[in-house]
């Protein structure tokens, strides 16, 4: 329930300026980012104790959060998408 939907993402990138022809782009870095990230994150959790991978899992959507709250071009968008 804490993480943005993919809608908010293409709207916050139409804000930040990004042609309609690229916003697609940023669901694209979104969704490598997360299938390079899912199986990482598995072994993690079978390491590490739940709730340290769940406070983990939650200091990243918090960065990610600021960096979208504050971003001003493409560079720094595509990051927080990334985070």
């Amino acid at each position: 329930m804490a993480r943005f939907s993919e809608a908010f993402l293409v709207l916050r990138a139409a804000d930040v300026g990004i042609t309609v022809t690229w916003v697609p782009l940023v669901l694209v870095v979104m969704s490598v980012v997360y299938a390079l990230t899912a199986y990482p994150a598995g072994q993690l959790s079978d390491r590490m104790p739940r709730t340290w991978l769940l406070a983990l899992g939650m200091a990243m959507l918090v960065l990610a959060d600021v960096v979208l709250a504050m971003t001003r071009g493409p560079a720094m968008l595509f990051l927080g998408v990334a985070l």
